[in-house]
């Protein structure tokens, strides 16, 4: 995604324009908590300042080729090319994947638009880590830009080192499926996908806890349903009830805690 100028107007104007949004008090609360949010509202300002300033400072001292590099890959223009490129790279992608499933070979120059592409790409990833340098690991998104790349990269030295015609057939798989890791850039270079990637990666320990209480729950219904209803399905089981349904599984869908469990899961979750 395009980065903009933290120390511009604009930026210090939003970033002051939150804080004040959220000095606010609601309703009618007035006297000594209007004065702390006040003082807190005040350091806020403070530090954003200083962090701008300090941004300004840093910025100043760096050498031509870093600001120019910084600011290449920050402009528009540079963030248009780029997600065409990606696009145009996912559909080869796909036709790439189309002709392997199909046992077509694939032609000499998909390959050489795929070096290329890759080429590129490498060259982005120069650019950026040149000119943020400590700084590039801050997103979590140019991380994952470099891990895929990395991979990428990877992948297509060992393919021309040795063929795919004499890799291991899972190898020569697994080559496969990491070229399609490409796709993942897209995430990066559009907003609306960035904004969801990182709400993604944000909810996920949410999710987790999430996860962990619906298994806690479907643990202690399936204590339940292994105690109280699996006898009722042994008495229905002996009068000959789950043969007329021509149900294989129903005599054992409780019979123990991990079968209810998968049972529910099967009806429920």
């Amino acid at each position: 995604t395009r980065q903009r100028n933290p120390a511009s107007p604009a930026r210090f104007s939003k970033r002051i324009g939150s804080a004040m949004a959220a000095a606010v008090p609601t309703g009618s609360v007035m006297g000594s908590a209007s004065s702390k949010q006040h003082m807190s509202a005040q350091q806020h300002f403070d530090s954003i300042r200083a962090e701008v300033e300090a941004e300004k400072a840093e910025r100043a001292t760096w050498s031509k080729s870093r600001a120019a590099a910084w600011k290449l890959v920050n402009s528009g223009a540079f963030s248009i090319s780029m997600s065409v490129l990606i696009v145009v790279n996912m559909v080869f992608v796909i036709m790439e994947v189309n002709w392997n499933a199909s046992g077509i070979e694939t032609p000499f120059w998909i390959k050489t638009v795929n070096f290329v592409i890759l080429s590129v790409y490498f060259g982005e990833v120069s650019l950026k880590l040149f000119a943020y340098r400590r700084a590039f690991c801050r997103d979590i998104l140019r991380v994952v830009d470099l891990a895929v790349i990395s991979v990428d990269i990877i992948v297509t030295l060992v393919i021309l080192v040795m063929p795919v015609s004499l890799l291991p057939l899972v190898l020569a798989r697994i080559a496969r499926v990491l070229k399609v890791t490409r796709a993942l850039r897209m995430m990066s270079m559009f907003p609306e996908l960035s904004v969801l990637m990182r709400g993604m990666l944000l909810a996920f320990k949410t999710i987790m806890w999430g996860v962990m209480l619906l298994i806690i729950l479907l643990c202690f219904w399936s204590i339940f349903a292994t105690l109280f209803i699996h006898p009722i399905v042994q008495d229905l089981e002996r009068q000959g009830f789950w043969e007329s349904l021509d149900c294989e599984r129903c005599p054992r869908a409780f019979s123990s805690v991990e079968m209810s469990m998968l049972t529910f899961c099967q009806q429920l979750v």
